[in-house]
């Protein structure tokens, strides 16, 4: 449905459009600390849940997500892994809308995404996560939200290597 608004609009009102959210992700993201390094629909994960990875043995083998995660590791970061549980379809997913340390707590907002309602899926069980590369220091506790079924959830860690 999203597709459909833009092309309505036309191209001289979709690249300002197009600038806007970006930039403002883009704000977000450096102000934040916190970058989305990968997103896959085969996770291997039943149920919510997260997944801290200071190194690469700590990192999870899952496709789509290792290159990412790799370079945030190697670059000092931590990378967490936000697993959303099983799905029907494809097509689910997260989306990081905020984030921000208050009092030593990490808190991460996300929104779920969904497939369209009347788009054609396959009937394939996934078990999607988003991968975020976040600061190795500032924080003793992470809290992440999302509209989802078992959310809220919260990890407690000493930030640092």
């Amino acid at each position: 449905m999203a597709m459909i608004s833009l092309r309505i609009l036309g191209i001289g009102l979709l690249v300002p459009l197009l600038v806007g959210c970006q930039s403002g992700q883009a704000e977000m993201a450096s102000l934040s600390g916190v970058d989305v390094v990968g997103k896959a629909d085969h996770c291997n994960r039943q149920s919510p849940g997260l997944s801290l990875a200071r190194s690469m043995s700590e990192f999870p083998d899952v496709d789509g997500l290792l290159p990412a995660g790799e370079g945030a590791l190697k670059a000092g970061r931590d990378v967490l892994v936000i697993y959303l549980g099983q799905r029907p379809t494809p097509g689910y997913g997260a989306e990081l809308r905020q984030a921000q340390t208050v009092e030593k707590v990490l808190t991460l907002s996300l929104e779920a995404t969904r497939p369209d309602s009347d788009a054609m899926m396959a009937q394939v069980i996934t078990t999607p996560c988003v991968a975020l590369a976040i600061p190795d220091e500032g924080w003793s506790s992470l809290y992440v939200e999302m509209d989802s079924d078992g959310f809220p959830l919260s990890l407690e860690a000493s930030a640092g290597r």
